[in-house]
Order: structure tokens, then C-alpha cells, then sequence
């Protein structure tokens, strides 16, 4: 499902099939055929008949560009005299330079990426531009990595909250074509929309439970069970674990900080991931549950 909802999905998915193959070398024959043909049908089936006969286009490249767009902007805002005017041309071939300063925002990559981006851009601007940022990583490189900890720090800071709710229920989406639409709820339940608004709002200051709103609690605990399987020689158990892990590489390079949507896969794979760890430890001691049944039948 993640890849139907983020383009990271796909890697994900990809890496997934490659620690399955490498931990569950038996029964690759069997496992790779169930991570492989969903991949394969996913991106024949609906990225390439489905999408384009429905007129939907592709996404730019800004989205998976943000990420370096995002170190630029920060270099550019706290060393404007230092960028030469070779630099400066080669990022103004795909970045407005002059307004980069002004739309750098440390948590999100979004204006950059799309106030500044130049749809026209050719393969060569793009390499000079890739050649300047690396020239600049070698001068700065804590420019780089601030601006990368400022855009992802709110996935493992367990006292941070997510910042970007979903909680407008009377919202207005526009269209990029013609006209717009509106969606709106039923103003009869209003007041219980409000209700349970404020008890959501509630439960996040109350102590344990609002733990559980909390992005670092979940990333750390799949981090701590993976660690676990691993020092403890149970690689079989801590390959199933890759999605989660490869998410939350995913959630380093997002373009919103604490964004609940693109940490979405961890928060809903922490309890598989606890139990990964029980499991392999009871079977170790022969706790596991068994079938008890015998060759006759018996239940």
C-alpha cells in the first residue's frame, strides 16, 4: 500500500525482497515471487496502462530533489559572499537564486522546491547544479547536515509532537486545471467533530498515553528491536523488519518534518516489531506456540 501512496514505496519494497533473499535463502523461491510480482504489477499495471490512460501525469522531479534543493537554500541563506557567480549561475539554472534565502523554511522543503523550481531546466544545468552542491558540500558541510537534521530531527525526538494534522474538516481543494471543488461536511456533527478534536488534543498531554502521540517513541522502539535481533544473531527475524527500517530512512529525506503520513508504515509496524522480538526469543527457549495436533487429526 505504501507504494501506492509514496514513490519511496518502491525502493522500499525493492529492499525488502533483497533482505529476504539474502536471510530466508530456502524459501526465496516462495518469498521473493510474493514481494516481486506486486512490485512488477504495480509499476506495469498502474504506473505505466493505468495512470496515463486516466490522464494523470507523473510527478516532477523537484519531489525527490527536494532533499539537496533544501541544502542549497541553507548555504545560499548563511553564506550568501562565499558563492561564486560560476556557483551562482549553475544554481540558478535550476533554483531562482535571488529568492532561495527568502523561501528557505527549516522544516519543510516544499517552497523551495516549488517557488523557486525551473520547470525548464535541461540535464546539462542539472549536472552543473549537482557539481556546484557538491563543491559547496566539500567548503560547509555542517551547512548540509543542519539543514538535514532541521528537516527530520521530529521523527526521533521523542518530546517533539507532529507538527502537520489533518484536522481541517472544512476544507476547500483546488484544482490545477479547471475550476475547483468543494468538500464539505455535514454541519449537523460539527459539534462531535469538535468532541473528539479536543479529546484527541487532550490525550496527547496526558502522561503514558501521550506517549503514543509522539514520532520518536515509534522510531525508537522498531530501532531498539532491530538491535536486538541483530546482536543477538536472529537476522531471519530482523529481515522482517526492513520495511520499517527502510521507512524511517524514507522519513530522513521527506520533505515535512514530523509529518504523521510519511511515518505512517513504523507507527503502524512498532507492534510487529515487538512482537518479532518475543517471538524469536521464545522459540530460542521453546516457548513458541506449537500445533499440537497429531497425524490423526486431532485438534
Amino acid at each position: 500500500m505504501q507504494m501506492l501512496h509514496i514513490k519511496h514505496g518502491i525502493h522500499v519494497a525493492a529492499l525488502t525482497a533483497a533482505a529476504l533473499a539474502l536471510c530466508y535463502r530456502e524459501e526465496r523461491g516462495r518469498l521473493l515471487p510474493a514481494v516481486l510480482l506486486p512490485m512488477a504489477l504495480f509499476q506495469i499495471g498502474f504506473c505505466g496502462l493505468l495512470l496515463p490512460a486516466l490522464k494523470i501525469s507523473p510527478g516532477s522531479d523537484r519531489e525527490w530533489m527536494g532533499f539537496f534543493y533544501q541544502q542549497t537554500a541553507r548555504y545560499v541563506r548563511d553564506y550568501p559572499d562565499e558563492v561564486t557567480t560560476e556557483e551562482r549561475e549553475a544554481i540558478d539554472g535550476v533554483l531562482e537564486y535571488d529568492r532561495l534565502a527568502q523561501m528557505y523554511n527549516p522544516i519543510t522543503s516544499d517552497p523551495v522546491k516549488f517557488e523557486t523550481y525551473r520547470s525548464g531546466q535541461t540535464w546539462k544545468e542539472r549536472r552543473a547544479y549537482f557539481k556546484t552542491w557538491f563543491c559547496q558540500f566539500l567548503k560547509h558541510p555542517g551547512v548540509y547536515a543542519e539543514a538535514s537534521i532541521n528537516g527530520c530531527y521530529g521523527f526521533f525526538y521523542p518530546g517533539a509532537k507532529e507538527w502537520y494534522d489533518y484536522l481541517d474538516f472544512s476544507s476547500v481543494i483546488h484544482e490545477r486545471g479547471n475550476g475547483f471543488f468543494h468538500i464539505y461536511h455535514p454541519q449537523a456533527l460539527k459539534p462531535f467533530r469538535e468532541l473528539l478534536t479536543q479529546g484527541e488534543a487532550m490525550a496527547k498531554e496526558l502522561p503514558v498515553i501521550g506517549l503514543f502521540f509522539r514520532h520518536g517513541v515509534y522510531v525508537f522502539v522498531t530501532l531498539w528491536c532491530a538491535m536486538i535481533l541483530l546482536a543477538a544473531g536472529k537476522y531471519r527475524y530482523a529481515a522482517a523488519l526492513t520495511p520499517f527500517l527502510c521507512n524511517i530512512l524514507v522519513c530522513i529525506v521527506s520533505p515535512y518534518n514530523a509529518n504523521t503520513r510519511y511515518l505512517l508504515p513504523v507507527i503502524y509496524g512498532a507492534g510487529l516489531s515487538v512482537m518479532a522480538v518475543y517471538s524469536a526469543f521464545a522459540q530460542s527457549e521453546g516457548k513458541c506456540f506449537t500445533y499440537k495436533g497429531d497425524m490423526n487429526g486431532d485438534k
